[in-house]
């Protein structure tokens, strides 16, 4: 099932929290909805990031609420994955992540706080580096949404696939 795109108002920021450009609106595209196995559908998403050309490339995995995802992304040939989580309601959540990143023996690629509804420090961002191969970013992004998010093989999960040429 396709669930529609979105209109999303996006400010960048730097590390301490400056803007680097002005906010603009950009496109959220279309997810595709796969209600009883998520997980069986994760690899694809994941190689079509891994072989895309593009400057940047991502998919979004996320549960039906949005309330739990994570993303799977490439920038210029650099693979991440990435995580964000409300420091003011989830304190045991970030603890979960970073536990999960740490007992695979991996350090933050990038770790810092921003601003969500004109709330500072409201949001931890923390990408973490992924494998080269494809299948080993699968197994890992499977694992992080069974340990992180606690879901399943059948979990109902959204995924959405986007690629952004540099301007």
């Amino acid at each position: 099932m396709t669930i529609r795109g979105y209109k999303m108002r996006v400010t960048t920021v730097d590390r301490s929290g400056k803007r680097k450009s002005p906010s603009q609106w950009v496109d959220v595209p279309a997810a595709i909805r796969y209600e009883s196995s998520g997980f069986a559908n994760i690899q694809a998403y994941v190689a079509r990031v891994f072989s895309s050309t593009a400057a940047s490339s991502w998919v979004t995995i996320s549960t039906r609420s949005g309330r739990s995802s994570l993303s799977v992304a490439k920038h210029s040939g650099v693979r991440r994955i990435g995580l964000s989580v409300d420091v003011l309601r989830s304190k045991a959540k970030e603890a979960r992540v970073r536990a999960f990143f740490e007992k695979q023996a991996l350090s933050p690629a990038s770790d810092y706080l921003a601003k969500n509804g004109g709330v500072a420090n409201a949001t931890r961002v923390l990408d973490y580096p992924l494998p080269d191969d494809p299948k080993a970013a699968t197994a890992l992004t499977i694992a992080a949404l069974r340990e992180i998010h606690r879901l399943n093989a059948k979990s109902t999960l959204d995924m959405r696939y986007s690629e952004h040429e540099a301007s």
